[in-house]
């Protein structure tokens, strides 16, 4: 499940440090950033949880459209890098194009709807893929600088080994405020419905029913299983712009995931930094 396996992604996951809301003046073309993290839980294990820290690092294009017009299109390519500090094998590379019309029916609300492909390439081989997908995000600006948002995103990823491929249907609703124009925080929450890996101890000797894929993972050090999972996420960002280039965005999101296996609990916390040419 991409929620999952993807560090959780209430306000659309990494990509939030390049946000900027669209009744903003600044329209990134260009941006590049890194941020540092912590994953409590790395091996998505109900019980033998590994955490880890890592640093990613990413560039991005963005076709920068016009608030005016009521129908735009938009382009947004993106090169990521993470690197983990003790999980080496999870150390990955991901390059994500997302085309997309912008529909503007009043000055406070927009809509965009944008098909994306995705292709990651992990040192662990087998969890090397090819995702492909479709989302429908809405935002709205209210007064007193507050915005709103809804999103649906479909994704289906085909990995090396089909153990790790996943299906997800996810659906979130966010609020946030501009305290400043130069300061805003923000608060979503998302649910998640698809299938993902889960690691379980070698020994185990359960049946997990049909259509389970179950093999041993050298990087988890355990048996990997693919389960269906109800997932539920909330999360915080809060981000501050230095300049009309520069931003800091620190987030810390908390998942709860349910499947056949039982629950598993996932504290993730960055802070990263953008700058926009």
């Amino acid at each position: 499940m991409d929620s999952i396996h993807n560090k959780m992604r209430v306000t659309l996951g990494f990509l939030v440090i390049l946000f900027v809301p669209f009744w903003s003046n600044i329209y990134a073309v260009w941006e590049a950033g890194a941020k540092i993290g912590y994953d409590s839980n790395i091996n998505r294990s109900v019980d033998h949880e590994q955490s880890d820290q890592y640093l990613a690092g990413f560039i991005s294009y963005t076709r920068e459209t016009d608030p005016v017009k009521k129908l735009e299109w938009t382009l947004t390519t993106t090169l990521e890098g993470t690197a983990y500090d003790h999980s080496n094998k999870l150390d990955s590379a991901l390059l994500s194009l997302s085309p997309g019309l912008v529909l503007s029916p009043a000055p406070w609300w927009q809509v965009t709807v944008s098909p994306f492909l995705k292709s990651e390439i992990v040192r662990d081989e087998d969890q090397s893929s090819l995702a492909f997908g479709g989302s429908i995000h809405l935002e709205q600006q209210l007064n007193h600088g507050l915005y709103t948002g809804e999103y649906y995103i479909y994704t289906d990823s085909r990995a090396h080994m089909e153990t790790y491929s996943f299906t997800e249907q996810a659906l979130g609703v966010f609020l946030g405020k501009n305290w400043t124009p130069s300061f805003f925080s923000e608060i979503g929450y998302e649910y998640a419905h698809g299938t993902s890996f889960r690691t379980i101890t070698p020994l185990a000797t359960t049946s997990y029913g049909k259509g389970y894929h179950r093999r041993y993972s050298t990087t988890f050090g355990a048996d990997v299983v693919r389960d269906t999972i109800d997932c539920h996420a909330i999360g915080l960002n809060i981000g501050f712009d230095w300049s009309d280039s520069l931003a800091t965005l620190l987030g810390y999101t908390y998942t709860s995931a349910k499947g056949e296996l039982g629950t598993t609990i996932t504290h993730e916390a960055f802070v990263g930094m953008s700058y926009r040419f």
